[in-house]
């Protein structure tokens, strides 16, 4: 699979925006200033708390939940994103397990 997609449908709007993806995702990231870290979408304690799961984790910086927060939040865009493309490109209006695992 290709990084503009390289899925068998036409040039849906879905595919547009996985096309600018990652470049608007970088432009983000360059853009971030502190007060774009202090509000996260995903629960900081329960990063915290799955990154203790590894025995080898004594401390945890401050820094490094909400850098794995951001990555998991860009992480679930994308795969929503292609699971939507494969819905669309199917003909469905629903997103099925069968979308995201084939994204």
């Amino acid at each position: 699979m290709s990084t503009d997609g390289g899925f068998a449908g036409g040039n849906s709007d879905a595919q547009q925006c996985l096309q600018s993806f990652w470049p608007r995702v970088m432009d983000e990231i360059r853009n971030l200033t502190v007060k774009d870290f202090r509000v996260q979408e995903l629960p900081l304690a329960r990063i915290k708390k799955i990154m203790k799961l590894d025995e080898d984790v004594k401390m945890i910086s401050a820094e490094a939940p909400v850098l794995f927060a951001k990555a998991a939040q860009i992480f679930i865009t994308e795969l929503t994103l292609r699971a939507w493309i494969h819905t669309e490109d199917n003909k469905r209006r629903t997103l099925q397990v069968k979308g995201c695992l084939s994204s």
